[in-house]
């Protein structure tokens, strides 16, 4: 009677090949390495046996393997995206969103116009957003019942909210969390706005310190003058290009 294979946990097989678990992840979703799906959340676990076979051949090894930075959904920070459109919003959002939410992660999305254009965009891909709901790794809320609660801005409920977000998606055992806010509420006008720019930094040290968290705030070119999208770009310091738009990281 053959004997059952050594089956390790995506944390166990990352130290195993010496990467991280987001390579882990590219590479299943790209087939290049095998792995088996458990349970539930149809969780990844890796054959000890088609580790050491990926090490010993085949062409490919860790040495010549595209990093993780060349992936979108690789980016553990906090980022920003700044579109003209609609089309442009989604061709910039699209490949952290889906991604995440192929490989079992959980996505918090903080919408500000009519979040089902996003789950129509979901379905196009072929992600089935109803059940991922059902499910709680997708979650849809207003900016107003968030940012402006209240009828204002507050930075400190903000981050508490963050935090608790994040905390609970550990105790849930999310490997992976994306969040994403639409920032077309942002205005001079609003109470608390002056805490704004405090709150991005604090909001970049939370993030910072959860590697499995990624964050990415959109603004919308056209609501926004010159003077409020350069004072957001210089919250980031380092900026590279996705499919044509603008994609800041922290």
């Amino acid at each position: 009677m053959p004997s059952k294979p050594i089956l390790l946990t995506i944390k166990e097989a990352a130290h195993f090949l010496s990467v991280s678990k987001t390579t882990l992840r590219r590479w299943t979703n790209q087939g290049i390495l095998k792995c088996y799906r458990i349970g539930n959340r149809a969780e990844r676990r890796f054959a000890q046996s088609d580790l050491l076979e990926f090490i010993e051949g085949q062409g490919t090894s860790t040495d010549t393997v595209q990093p993780d930075s060349e992936l979108p959904n690789s980016v553990d920070a906090h980022c920003s995206t700044y579109y003209r459109n609609a089309a442009d919003q989604w061709t910039a959002i699209q490949p952290y969103l889906t991604n995440n939410l192929r490989s079992g992660g959980r996505t918090v999305y903080l919408y500000h116009s009519d979040y089902h254009r996003i789950l129509c965009g979901l379905e196009r891909e072929g992600v089935q957003p109803e059940s991922l709901i059902e499910s709680g790794n997708l979650a849809f809320l207003s900016t107003n019942d968030t940012y402006l609660r209240g009828g204002r801005f507050d930075k400190n409920r903000m981050i508490d909210f963050w935090a608790g977000t994040i905390d609970q998606a550990r105790k849930d055992g999310i490997e992976t969390l994306f969040l994403s806010c639409e920032m077309g509420w942002v205005n001079r006008e609003i109470p608390g706005f002056e805490s704004l720019s405090s709150y991005e930094t604090e909001l970049d040290q939370l993030i910072t310190n959860s590697p499995s968290v990624t964050g990415i705030c959109q603004f919308p070119l056209e609501k926004f003058s010159g003077e409020t999208i350069f004072d957001s770009i210089c919250l980031h310091n380092q900026t590279t290009q996705s499919n044509g738009q603008s994609v800041i990281h922290l």
